[in-house]
Protein backbone atom coordinates (compact mmCIF):
# COMPACT_ATOMS: atom_id res chain seq x y z
CA UNK A 1 0.00 0.00 0.00
CA UNK A 2 1.45 3.59 -0.63
CA UNK A 3 0.50 4.64 2.94
CA UNK A 4 3.25 2.14 4.24
CA UNK A 5 5.88 3.36 2.12
CA UNK A 6 5.26 6.74 1.65
CA UNK A 7 5.65 6.29 6.12
CA UNK A 8 8.94 4.45 5.48
CA UNK A 9 10.13 6.96 3.34
CA UNK A 10 9.25 9.40 6.41
CA UNK A 11 10.77 7.77 8.86
CA UNK A 12 14.25 6.97 6.68
CA UNK A 13 14.51 10.69 5.90
CA UNK A 14 13.83 11.25 10.02
CA UNK A 15 16.48 8.59 10.73
CA UNK A 16 18.83 10.65 8.31
CA UNK A 17 19.03 13.75 9.24
CA UNK A 18 21.77 13.43 11.04
CA UNK A 19 24.11 11.15 9.45
CA UNK A 20 25.43 10.87 6.16
CA UNK A 21 22.92 7.63 5.18
CA UNK A 22 20.42 7.22 2.80
CA UNK A 23 21.64 10.29 0.75
CA UNK A 24 19.13 9.04 -1.94
CA UNK A 25 16.22 10.63 0.11
CA UNK A 26 17.63 13.91 1.36
CA UNK A 27 15.56 17.12 0.35
CA UNK A 28 16.22 20.08 -0.63
CA UNK A 29 16.90 21.18 2.65
CA UNK A 30 18.62 18.23 3.89
CA UNK A 31 21.46 19.19 1.19
CA UNK A 32 21.54 22.70 2.53
CA UNK A 33 22.03 21.10 6.24
CA UNK A 34 24.08 18.72 5.33
CA UNK A 35 26.24 21.95 3.82
CA UNK A 36 26.01 23.82 6.61
CA UNK A 37 27.38 20.97 8.90
CA UNK A 38 30.54 21.10 6.86
CA UNK A 39 31.30 24.72 7.24
CA UNK A 40 29.98 25.68 3.78
CA UNK A 41 26.92 28.05 5.26
CA UNK A 42 27.20 30.76 3.47
CA UNK A 43 26.84 28.79 0.26
CA UNK A 44 24.04 26.64 1.33
CA UNK A 45 21.06 29.17 0.70
CA UNK A 46 22.10 29.26 -3.17
CA UNK A 47 20.72 26.21 -3.40
CA UNK A 48 17.46 26.67 -1.78
CA UNK A 49 15.19 27.23 -5.39
CA UNK A 50 17.66 25.07 -7.67
CA UNK A 51 16.31 22.01 -6.80
CA UNK A 52 18.97 20.23 -5.95
CA UNK A 53 18.41 16.90 -4.09
CA UNK A 54 19.61 13.85 -3.00
CA UNK A 55 18.91 11.46 -5.59
CA UNK A 56 20.65 13.83 -7.91
CA UNK A 57 23.75 13.51 -6.15
CA UNK A 58 23.12 9.93 -5.07
CA UNK A 59 22.03 8.48 -9.04
CA UNK A 60 23.85 10.86 -11.14
CA UNK A 61 27.04 9.97 -12.10
CA UNK A 62 27.40 13.43 -14.34
CA UNK A 63 26.68 15.72 -11.13
CA UNK A 64 30.43 16.43 -9.75
CA UNK A 65 31.39 18.62 -6.92
CA UNK A 66 32.72 21.09 -9.78
CA UNK A 67 29.29 21.40 -11.07
CA UNK A 68 28.15 21.26 -7.40
CA UNK A 69 30.79 24.53 -6.58
CA UNK A 70 29.19 26.61 -9.29
CA UNK A 71 25.40 25.62 -7.92
CA UNK A 72 26.81 26.99 -4.76
CA UNK A 73 28.55 30.40 -6.07
CA UNK A 74 31.61 29.48 -5.05
CA UNK A 75 34.23 31.65 -7.29
CA UNK A 76 36.64 29.83 -9.30
CA UNK A 77 39.27 31.17 -8.02
CA UNK A 78 38.64 30.14 -4.22
CA UNK A 79 40.73 26.64 -5.08
CA UNK A 80 41.07 25.42 -1.76
CA UNK A 81 37.72 25.69 -0.70
CA UNK A 82 36.78 24.24 -3.80
CA UNK A 83 38.73 21.33 -2.49
CA UNK A 84 37.57 20.79 0.56
CA UNK A 85 34.36 21.18 -0.69
CA UNK A 86 35.46 17.88 -3.47
CA UNK A 87 36.25 16.26 -0.75
CA UNK A 88 33.45 16.63 1.56
CA UNK A 89 31.20 15.67 -1.48
CA UNK A 90 33.91 12.62 -1.95
CA UNK A 91 33.19 11.79 1.74
CA UNK A 92 29.09 12.03 1.23
CA UNK A 93 29.29 9.89 -1.95
CA UNK A 94 31.45 7.50 -0.39
CA UNK A 95 29.73 7.19 3.05
CA UNK A 96 26.03 7.96 1.89
CA UNK A 97 25.41 6.44 -1.89
CA UNK A 98 26.39 3.29 -3.83
CA UNK A 99 28.17 5.91 -6.55
CA UNK A 100 31.64 5.66 -5.23
CA UNK A 101 34.22 8.38 -5.55
CA UNK A 102 34.27 10.42 -8.42
CA UNK A 103 37.84 11.91 -8.56
CA UNK A 104 36.97 15.12 -9.47
CA UNK A 105 39.40 16.79 -6.77
CA UNK A 106 42.18 19.14 -7.79
CA UNK A 107 45.15 17.08 -7.22
CA UNK A 108 43.30 14.45 -9.62
CA UNK A 109 46.11 12.04 -8.53
CA UNK A 110 43.64 8.61 -8.79
CA UNK A 111 40.97 10.32 -10.86
CA UNK A 112 41.09 8.49 -14.02
CA UNK A 113 41.23 5.24 -11.94
CA UNK A 114 38.20 6.58 -10.18
CA UNK A 115 36.19 7.56 -13.14
CA UNK A 116 36.85 4.30 -15.00
CA UNK A 117 35.36 2.48 -11.84
CA UNK A 118 32.24 4.88 -11.45
CA UNK A 119 31.58 4.06 -14.98
CA UNK A 120 31.80 0.77 -15.08
CA UNK A 121 29.61 0.13 -12.01
CA UNK A 122 26.34 -1.32 -12.13
CA UNK A 123 23.44 1.13 -11.34
CA UNK A 124 21.59 0.73 -8.21
CA UNK A 125 18.16 -0.08 -10.92
CA UNK A 126 19.79 -3.06 -12.04
CA UNK A 127 20.66 -5.01 -8.59
CA UNK A 128 19.05 -8.25 -7.93
CA UNK A 129 17.65 -8.27 -4.30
Amino acid sequence: SSGINAEYGDRRRVESRQTKTDVFIWTNQRVRSWLQSVGFGVYAENLAKSGIHGSLIACHNQFTSAEFAELLQIPKEKMELRRVLSNEFNLLLSCGTERGLMGDTPDRSSSVTMRSAASRSKSWRNKKN
